[in-house]
């Protein structure tokens, strides 16, 4: 099913008996996914909303959806599953690790699935693609578009690319120097036009008769 924008929303009702859940798919053209999910099993309020979010998202990955906003009721899963603050849970960082599994991917214009690649893992992805055995030192704009061609994606892809041909220091010898003054040129204020310089033109001289 290739559909262009979905949006998901979860909800989780606690109960002492067994926690439930609802999830709604919402697609283009009105088209709506509806799923009940009832835990059998004790747990607390932090791994339901896990326990829901993974369910959701095998749910929207079965249907094919490559595009999805995600909506629910916890703030801290939405955090945590975009790396703003850490797990510090044992029993929450298995399904942290499949959540992110599952979010971690972004499709190029050419429909090549690629992988978000974590901050601090990226370099050797530049180092590879930059000074590696088919590297040809790019320029930061060529470089970040050769790396999603090679499958890889994170959010500061072209910042790092730019900042990285920056530090290289094969590039900045063998980089065209530019011709263009570092500073704007000022132009000269004239009131009166052809008031600073003049030309006069003169022609043949004719001699006179008498000599």
């Amino acid at each position: 099913m290739d559909l262009y924008l979905y949006s998901y929303i979860h909800r989780v009702f606690h109960h002492p008996k067994g926690s439930r859940a609802g999830i709604l798919i919402q697609g283009p053209e009105g088209l709506q996914f509806e799923y009940v999910l009832r835990f059998l099993f004790k747990t607390t309020n932090n791994e339901a909303e896990y326990e829901t979010m993974v369910t959701g998202l095998l749910l929207a990955q079965s249907l094919s959806i490559t595009r999805m906003v995600v909506r629910g009721d916890s703030k801290l899963d939405i955090k945590q599953i975009r790396g703003d603050c850490g797990v510090k849970s044992g029993s929450l960082k298995k399904y942290h690790v499949k959540e992110t599994s599952l979010t971690t991917r972004k499709v190029s214009q050419l429909e090549l699935l690629m992988y978000c690649v974590p901050g601090q893992k990226n370099q050797p992805n530049i180092n590879d693609v930059h000074e590696g055995d088919c590297g040809h030192h790019f320029g930061g704009r060529a470089l970040a578009s050769k790396i999603t061609r090679a499958g890889y994606y994170w959010p500061t892809l072209m910042a790092d690319s730019l900042e990285y041909v920056k530090k290289c220091d094969s590039c900045q010898k063998m980089t065209a120097v530019p011709k263009q003054p570092v500073v704007e040129m000022t132009p000269v204020l004239c009131a009166v036009p052809f008031a600073m310089w003049g030309i006069d033109l003169v022609g043949q001289f004719v001699k006179p008769a008498t000599k």
